[in-house]
């Protein structure tokens, strides 16, 4: 339909009498909507909004249709545009996209396009005052004459298309009217129209807009209902459409009548087409059934082994239809088919699960249960306390609604009682080696102490012979040795609890981490041979005191275990990937079944005189934890020819998540010098 141009109405010094009704003002900014809201009569409900994208975010997608969660009634009797709006004819066209000229009317205010090509974008009519300008002499009374006129016509058009909307173009379905012994079509829904890919049907014959039904039964179907008078019906009768207007042919699946229509006369002069598509409907239908079919496959393969045990009840009762042999056993091996739930097992009443079935069944959700408390008798008529995990499953019965419950899953006991011992045993470690490191740790310090002051210049207890001297450093070394033990007894107590390996990350240099590590360990072996070498940028963000420890134990590790006549190797190194060092000792290698396990809690070297004093096997296995803590690693290669090396590798990237750190590494080592 043409854009209804209004012709100017005679104006009043007063407004003329409104109309009650509804009106959106749109104002290119919020003062605009204002003023042209204020200027509307009272009794007229007009919601100001700023913006075409507000006006387009609210309109509904046609005369009877409405955004999502929108009220379909919210549709206004009418639109006033500010004409200062960007490209309002352009707006006016994109309404006009959604609604007639008669189905809502559109009012423009002021604006420099002209009236002609407002009305040819779809503007009903234009005022001449702008939006800002309503307070001139008979503005607003201009304005309330034109948009009670619109406002009349808006709801006049509205009335009359709301149940031929309904009826027509709501309707589930697919529905025409086709005229005359060509079948001519007259009328045709939006739904029917997207079943012919949009193609142009009003006012051509069916046979000539339709011609990939040619072949098919359904023209001759036509010119039979219309000659006989006699309606047809079909059920899930295929129909090769071309649905994209392209030429391509699919074929789909409908339920339709031809139904007759008469002349005032009697005589037959059309036909109604009522279709449905059922092609999903089928599909799933068929899906459906070869689904129960795998259903029933799948519940007999369940039935079959025992690993998991399974079950199938039904009804209110909750019957047993179906039991496995893993199911029977978690009950005795009681036969339960057949019988309701409690009367098959009395002893469940009051323990929750029947309520859980039914509740299941009433609510169709799945309910999954882990290690859960079941009280049952067992063959020999005792009650025994079971753990079991396993997952209520609704299924539907024939009707299509939920009326049993698949049962599967798994005893648990053994493992959860496992578990439940595995942590009793690790608590009671953590407790026994808390309580020795804390009652070691203070009798070793008051040793350690003591010996320090006796080899001390000057100390308490002057011209101690050499004998004597060193006594009290193999007292020192002693004592040293076994707070060693004590922490690294404290540190994998850590670890095997799940806590982990505190670590504190700050800016540091590895160089000189290394170097006072490697100082320690000269003082314990003052008859050894150490080197180190080092090359490239070593700063980073790492736990000094934790590396230092895994270079101490390293070190130590290769003094033991290396030829005592042959020089121990560390060298230190770095770059933009990663920080690394190693240490290489000569000597004899070690075993290869021993390599894979070297790691691991409690596990030693070759043993000798000087190193099974004091040495409990957690140092390496500790190692791993600290570097794995920083997000590094360590690798081990022994041979007889080329020794021992182990290769201890830091990713920067690694350090930095460890850290935690907000900046770049750049940023975090600039400023510093080695040191």
């Amino acid at each position: 339909m043409p854009p209804l141009l209004l012709q100017p109405l005679p104006l009043s010094a007063e407004p003329p009498a409104s109309v009650p009704g509804r009106a959106w003002v749109v104002g290119a900014s919020a003062e605009a909507a204002a003023a042209m809201a204020h200027a509307l009569p009272p009794d007229l409900r007009a919601e100001p909004l700023v913006g075409a994208p507000a006006l387009l975010a609210r309109l509904p997608a046609g005369p009877s249709g409405a955004p999502r969660g929108q009220d379909p009634g919210a549709r206004p009797d009418a639109v006033l545009l500010d004409g200062a709006l960007e490209d309002c004819a352009d707006l006016c066209r994109r309404v006009r996209e959604r609604h007639d000229a008669l189905a809502l009317p559109l009012l423009v205010l002021g604006g420099a396009a002209d009236l002609e090509a407002l009305v040819e974008a779809g503007a009903n009519d234009r005022l001449d005052a702008g939006a800002l300008e309503l307070r001139a002499p008979g503005a607003r009374a201009a304005l309330c004459a034109r948009v009670s006129t619109l406002v009349r016509l808006g709801q006049l058009a509205h009335l009359q298309r709301h149940s031929l909307a309904a009826l027509f173009e709501q309707a589930p379905a697919f529905i025409a009217h086709v005229s005359g012994p060509t079948h001519v079509f007259d009328m045709a829904n939006a739904a029917y129209v997207r079943l012919f890919g949009g193609r142009a049907l009003l006012g051509k014959p069916l046979r000539e807009v339709l011609p990939e039904l040619e072949g098919q039964p359904y023209f001759e179907l036509l010119d039979r209902v219309y000659a006989t008078g006699e309606p047809f019906t079909a059920r899930e009768m295929p129909a090769r459409l071309d649905r994209e207007g392209n030429g391509t042919v699919s074929e789909v699946l409908v339920t339709f009548v031809f139904q007759p229509t008469r002349a005032p006369g009697g005589q037959v002069d059309g036909i109604l087409i009522h279709a449905v598509e059922v092609t999903e409907l089928v599909r799933a239908r068929k899906e459906a059934e070869a689904a129960q079919q795998a259903q029933a496959g799948l519940l007999q393969a369940l039935a079959a082994q025992s690993l998991v045990f399974v079950a199938l009840v039904r009804g209110p009762e909750l019957v047993f239809e179906m039991t496995n042999s893993g199911y029977r056993k978690l009950f005795g091996g009681r036969d339960l088919v057949g019988k309701p739930l409690l009367e098959a097992a009395p002893e469940l009443r009051g323990q929750g699960f029947d309520a859980l079935i039914a509740e299941v069944i009433a609510t169709g959700r799945p309910f999954t249960g882990r290690e859960m408390p079941v009280v049952l008798e067992q063959e020999d008529g005792a009650l025994e306390e079971r753990r079991v995990s396993f997952v209520y499953q609704p299924v539907q019965g024939a009707s299509g609604t939920f009326d049993g419950v698949l049962i599967t899953g798994t005893d648990v006991t053994e493992a959860v009682h496992a578990r439940q011992e595995a942590q009793a045993r690790l608590a009671f470690e953590e407790r026994l080696i808390g309580i020795v490191g804390h009652d070691l740790r203070s009798p070793l310090a008051a040793v350690r102490m003591s010996a320090s002051q006796l080899q001390a210049p000057g100390a308490l207890a002057p011209g101690l012979s050499g004998a004597q001297e060193r006594a009290v450093a193999r007292v020192e070394r002693g004592a040293r040795r076994i707070q060693a033990v004590i922490t690294s007894l404290l540190d994998l107590t850590r670890a095997r609890s799940g806590r982990g390996f505190p670590v504190a990350p700050a800016p540091a240099d590895l160089d000189a981490t290394l170097r006072q590590a490697l100082e320690e360990v000269r003082v314990t072996y003052p008859g050894r041979e150490l080197r180190y070498a080092h090359q490239g940028d070593t700063r980073g963000l790492f736990d000094e005191g934790r590396l230092a420890q895994v270079a101490v134990n390293l070190l130590e590790n290769a003094l033991k275990y290396g030829a005592p006549d042959r020089p121990v190797q560390l060298t230190c190194e770095g770059d933009a990937q990663a920080l690394r060092f190693c240490v290489h000792n000569e000597g004899a290698p070690i075993p290869p079944e021993l390599v894979a396990q070297l790691f691991q809690p409690f596990v030693r070297g070759p043993q000798s005189q000087d190193t099974v004093r004091v040495s409990v096997g957690l140092g390496l296995y500790i190692v791993r934890e600290i570097l794995q803590a920083h997000g590094g690693s360590i690798r081990v290669h022994s041979d007889e020819g080329s020794g021992t090396t182990f290769r201890v590798e830091l990713p920067r990237a690694a350090l930095e998540a460890a850290a935690g750190a907000d900046e770049p590494p750049e940023r975090a080592r600039a400023g510093r010098s080695p040191t």
